[in-house]
């Protein structure tokens, strides 16, 4: 996966190893949960059930709120 780096340059984050033959298919739920294990503790958080998603268009933003009264925003401009 590239990501832009604040420069305008692409910087590689990580690899995902296809095997000797190149990848054959797996099912959806392992395949989730072998993604999931490549993205770092603090940028998501699992098991979080959502309640709202607001999109405030002029901020360009987006506000995530939870059961657990957590409220997330993602900015949206990029």
């Amino acid at each position: 996966m590239d990501r832009e780096h604040e420069s305008g340059d692409l910087r590689e984050l990580f690899q995902i190893y296809h095997g000797e033959c190149g990848f054959g298919g797996c099912s959806r739920p392992d395949f989730l949960d072998e993604l999931a294990k490549l993205i770092p503790d603090e940028i998501v958080e699992f098991l979080k059930n959502l309640v709202s998603v607001v999109d405030q268009a002029i901020e360009e933003q987006v506000v995530m709120r939870f059961s657990d009264e957590g409220i997330v925003t993602a900015d949206m401009s990029r």
